[in-house]
This record gives C-alpha cells, structure tokens and sequence, in this order.
C-alpha cells in the first residue's frame, strides 16, 4: 500500500509584515513565524513517526508566496494540506474575556472531504488545549482554493490576545498542537497514531512517584467502599435471617394456639 503524503504549510516567514504580536510592556513582540514553523517542524515529525510521507511547503524563515505553496503541494501529489497559523483580531491588545480568543479550523467552501479533515483535525485539537472553541469555518484562502487535495487551515490562537500570544513560544504548546494535529490525521485517514517516545531523562520522578500514591489512595478510598457495602449487605442478610426466624415462631405459635382451640372444641 502506498504511503500517504500530507503536504505542512507554517503559514507566513519571519518577517512577513504585520504577522507579530502587538508590543508586550518590555517593549518585545512575538512574530506568527515563531510559532508556525517550529509547530510545523514537530508535525513533520510526529507525522513521519506515524508513517505518512511528508512535505514543508515552506521551509526556514523567509516568506514564500501563496502560489509557490500552492504549487509545491500539488506537485507532491499530497493526500492532504495543512497550513498553520497563528489568528488576530485587531492588531492591539484584546481586553481579558473577550471573544477575539481561541481555535478555529477552516476548509474550502463547498469541499466535503476538507470540511472531514477540518472537523477530524479540529475535535482533537480542542480536545486537547483549553482554548475557546470557535468551531469549523470555510473560506475561500488561496491555499485551500487551489491545491488540489482536501486541505484545512488552523488558526490556533490569536497574536493580540495575551494569554494566547504568550504560547506562541511555549514549547509545550507548540508540540500539544501538532500532535493533536497528528492524531487527526490519522484518525482521518484511519492510521494507527504512535504517540511520541518517552525518555527516561524527561521522566519526573518526583510527579510519577505523587501520581502513584493518588493512584494507591484512591484505591484504598474504593476498598473502603467496598468493604463498608459488603459489611451493609451482611447486616441486611443477618437481619433477615432474624425475622425469617421470628415469623417462623410466630408461625409455629399460631399453629399450638389453634391446636389447643380444636381440642377444647371437641371437649365440649
């Protein structure tokens, strides 16, 4: 069989104009590309860890035109185009709570297996962040117009909403995006997704040892549970035991009294 290509877009370059965050009070920015490239980078990786065959449509840091994008993908004859991004609103800082927050995946108008991809992609992705939801769109992108597989665009965050722009260089969040990214795609094209391989130096074993003794404490919070049932029932049973017998008394009770009004009945 095969191997399925997906063709990974890291939306704009470094110095794309106007794609960066609005200033921080330290005076620093945040450009879209330093989020968009190295989450493509960890896609490629995860995606390749998983078995597909892959393609950066846009490697390094200069911009590379929509057309060149376009064309690159349909060359590679991908199975699937994904372009990642980074959202904004207004170009200056949201106020905290407002709507201009959150992820969004957008497919072709009018593409039945972009608008699968999108919402395949999509409930993972949302699954996994804690990001506002702003659900599945479509629209006309260039990208997503003219390459000729079914292809979505992840805009994953706004630059000019703090607490999200603040995770444009978080690494964490940068890798939680594409392997979510990744488990859509396989789950998409019905691929077993491998999860990334743990080291031994990233292990915590502080935090393992912490998880262990919940794990032992809630257990023994269950046996107590258990117990206290098992106890209730055995009580239950006991308790029936005793009026079974005491009916059985009363029984044999009622039975001597009747005998005792026959004979007195026959006596007279």
């Amino acid at each position: 069989m095969a191997k399925i290509k997906i063709a990974v877009d890291d939306g704009h370059g470094l110095n794309t104009a106007g794609k960066r965050s609005p200033k921080f009070p330290d005076g620093t920015i945040i450009k879209e590309n330093e989020f968009n490239m190295p989450t493509a980078d960890k896609l490629v990786v995860a995606l390749q860890r998983c078995g597909f065959l892959t393609i950066l449509l846009s490697p390094g840091t200069r911009d590379t035109s929509l057309s060149e994008r376009v064309k690159r993908a349909n060359a590679y004859d991908a199975d699937a185009m994904v372009s990642i991004h980074f959202n904004a609103f207004r170009g200056k800082w949201s106020p905290e709570g407002s709507t201009a927050q959150g992820i969004s995946t957008y497919s072709y108008r009018g593409s039945k297996k972009g608008k699968l991809l999108a919402q395949t992609v999509h409930g993972f992705l949302v699954k996994g962040t804690k990001q506002r939801n702003r659900g599945t769109k479509t629209s006309g992108f260039y990208v997503l117009k003219f390459t000729k597989m079914p292809a979505i665009l992840c805009e994953c965050g706004f630059m000019d909403y703090k607490a999200e722009a603040l995770l444009m260089k978080d690494d964490d969040f940068q890798t939680e995006v594409a392997e979510e990214i990744c488990q859509g795609m396989c789950a998409y094209f019905k691929v077993k997704y491998i999860g990334p391989e743990v080291k031994e130096d990233d292990i915590d074993y502080a935090i393992e040892v912490a998880k262990l003794n919940t794990q032992i404490e809630e257990m023994d919070l269950l046996l107590k549970v258990a117990s206290a049932k098992v106890e209730k029932a055995e009580n239950v049973n006991r308790l029936n035991q005793a009026m079974i017998e005491q009916v059985n008394t009363l029984n044999l009770n009622h039975a001597e009294k009747l005998r005792q009004i026959h004979q007195i009945s026959e006596l007279n």
